[in-house]
């Protein structure tokens, strides 16, 4: 009789040709990749609208509660060629973006 403790030192290491052959499908399989857009609109040091957008190649996490700094980062990164106007912006204005997932 096998102990439950004798099978978890087991673990990974049988070997079967169908679990070889279930590993080959798996890795066979196309992933999709995760695409994140974000439009956004901020008044800058010179009260005057800035709009702009940003593309993310991954799951990008837009709620502002969990991931604010990353966000106001990204921002103020895209900003960067009119800084003297818009940074430091003063507020968002308006925020809208979609993420999916491309086949």
């Amino acid at each position: 009789m096998v102990t439950a403790s004798e099978m978890g030192k087991k673990g990974g290491q049988a070997k079967s040709e169908a679990k070889a052959s279930a590993a080959r499908k798996n890795a066979s399989k196309p992933r999709g990749r995760w695409v994140t857009a974000i439009a956004y609109g901020v008044v800058g040091k010179d009260d005057k609208l800035h709009v702009g957008h940003l593309l993310f190649l991954k799951n990008f996490d837009m709620d502002f509660g969990r991931n604010g700094p990353a966000i106001d980062a990204a921002i103020t990164a895209d900003l960067r060629w009119c800084a003297d106007a818009a940074l430091p912006f003063k507020r968002i204005d308006y925020f809208s973006g979609s993420a999916r997932k491309l086949p």
